[in-house]
């Protein structure tokens, strides 16, 4: 996996007490089942240690896993890794709701929207935590 360096973008936390959180990143990429595009909305979220993340990195790590084939649980995984690999922090939470064509233009050919998440740290533990959270992304 190459690792893009604007990815690394960090600055200075002012607060560690507080959620950060970025939502409606839509983003596309490929089925590795059956080759057909997929669609993602993405929200992904973390609480500082001593790094903030730049505004866009958010994007830029989310795309950087999207050029691949994928699964919409593996991308979540892999997300959430990053920011926790780049931040320093282990609470981070990731949403994702995903349209894919596999199943609204094929098969059964009924669209639907699958939904999945990656909670950790206190995101899993901390239920108003996580609640706050679900609150902040929404539209």
């Amino acid at each position: 996996m190459v690792r893009y360096r604007t990815t690394e973008t960090t600055f200075s936390a002012a607060s560690t007490d507080q959620i950060v959180c970025v939502s409606g990143m839509r983003v596309f990429s490929l089925c590795e089942h059956h080759l057909l595009p997929m669609w993602c909305d993405v929200a992904i979220g973390y609480i500082p240690s001593d790094k903030v993340l730049g505004f866009s990195k958010f994007a830029r790590i989310t795309h950087q896993f999207t050029h691949h084939l994928q699964i919409q649980e593996r991308l979540g995984q892999q997300i959430a890794d990053e920011v926790s690999r780049i931040t320093g922090t282990n609470h981070v939470a990731v949403i994702i709701k995903g349209e894919h064509l596999c199943m609204s233009a094929r098969g059964i050919r009924t669209p639907g929207v699958m939904a999945s998440s990656v909670m950790r740290g206190s995101f899993r533990t901390d239920r108003d935590l996580r609640a706050e959270f679900m609150q902040m992304i929404q539209p």
